[in-house]
């Protein structure tokens, strides 16, 4: 059990490390795209809670690029999907990059909170106080990054389709994964306070 421990502690340092790392890497990427004056300078929409695709009405051949009127978004068919790319410097391109790295930041953020509940978990003394805390703002990060999805999906799809001028682009998601994750999470941090509790009764009646 103590090995099981070690391992998760050690597996959420590296993931939340990476995780920084790339937080930083597409920070550095995003600031270098807005000084660029390339016309052909574009980003392609790649986002966990859409799966990466919009569908719309597509036939089955392939397609070249269309391009809004202003060209600061673009779609191709992808038989039948479509893969979308936006130019950095547009409000579209502006709300995705600040989007995109809130929502590594919490992933990371949320890795740094399991990190912190392995390394506070003991054989010898297997309730914490502050292991009851960490679980509680795990769960709600994770319940704040449903929120924060949701209201996402309508907002970058509402700007997709206005820089395109039509509504014929439609957004692929699963949303209530997170959701259900938290509320597990609260669960088991009020299994665990409620365990904590009977512990310390049981060391002051010894």
């Amino acid at each position: 059990m103590k090995l099981i421990l070690t391992i998760f502690k050690w597996a959420t340092a590296i993931l939340c490390c990476f995780v920084v790392l790339v937080t930083v890497g597409m920070t550095v990427r995003y600031a270098s795209t807005l000084y660029e004056n390339n016309p052909d300078s574009y980003i392609t929409i790649q986002d966990d809670n859409m799966r990466h695709e919009f569908m719309g009405t597509a036939t089955d051949e392939a397609s070249s690029f269309i391009y809004s009127p202003d060209k600061a978004a673009r779609y191709k068919q992808n038989k039948p999907n479509y893969s979308v790319d936006i130019r950095p410097n547009s409000p579209v391109g502006y709300y995705y990059m600040v989007s995109t790295l809130i929502f590594v930041s919490l992933g990371a953020l949320i890795l740094g909170m399991f990190w912190q509940i392995f390394s506070q978990i003991s054989l010898d003394a297997p309730f914490n106080s502050r292991v009851v805390r960490l679980l509680h703002t795990a769960a709600y990060l994770y319940i704040i990054s449903e929120v924060l999805g949701f209201i996402h999906y309508f907002v970058l799809g509402k700007l997709l389709n206005n820089a395109m001028q039509q509504n014929t682009l439609h957004q692929i998601t699963e949303k209530g994964d997170n959701l259900i994750i938290g509320l597990i999470i609260l669960i088991i941090a009020v299994v665990y306070k409620r365990g904590l509790e009977i512990y310390e009764e049981h060391s002051l009646t010894v």
